[in-house]
């Protein structure tokens, strides 16, 4: 909005713009958080653009287009070439920061149920979850064939 001279973008949004000491992207990276219910693998290695420290993964149960009851096959698709601190961080620990978790409380409930980083740490090969499962987006092209 403050380079587009002549556009209308330029004409509406120079008066805020000039006002606003920070980029658009430095109040994302500030206060803004990404719930990604489906991500899909082909959207993960732009995590950096967006930010890990801003990504919180989840499975978006009941709905139907949730990838539950394949939830870690899905974390296995989108997070199995990340680094062990970045899954950690998306399937987690973000969220525990943002709302204020209690994460030694938790602990002994993560550990039970699962899934563990090394559980997503494991690729998913295609065909390793069933047709059905592509009701949830981040498994168009991934399922067996019916």
């Amino acid at each position: 909005m403050r380079t587009a001279v002549g556009s209308q973008e330029h004409i509406w949004g120079l008066p805020v713009m000039s006002k606003l000491p920070l980029q658009p992207s430095e109040y994302w990276a500030r206060q803004c958080y990404t719930g990604s219910s489906f991500i899909r693998p082909h959207e993960v290695p732009s995590r950096h653009k967006v930010g890990v420290d801003s990504i919180m993964w989840g499975s978006d149960y009941p709905h139907k287009e949730s990838c539950f009851p394949y939830s870690t096959e899905a974390l296995r698709a989108a997070f199995a070439d990340c680094e062990r601190a970045e899954i950690e961080q998306m399937l987690g620990l973000n969220a525990a920061d943002v709302y204020g978790f209690d994460l030694k409380k938790l602990a002994p409930i993560a550990a039970k149920i699962g899934p563990k980083v090394d559980d997503v740490a494991i690729p998913l090969p295609v065909g390793g979850v069933p047709k059905e499962a592509e009701r949830c987006p981040a498994f168009v092209g991934l399922t067996a064939d019916a």
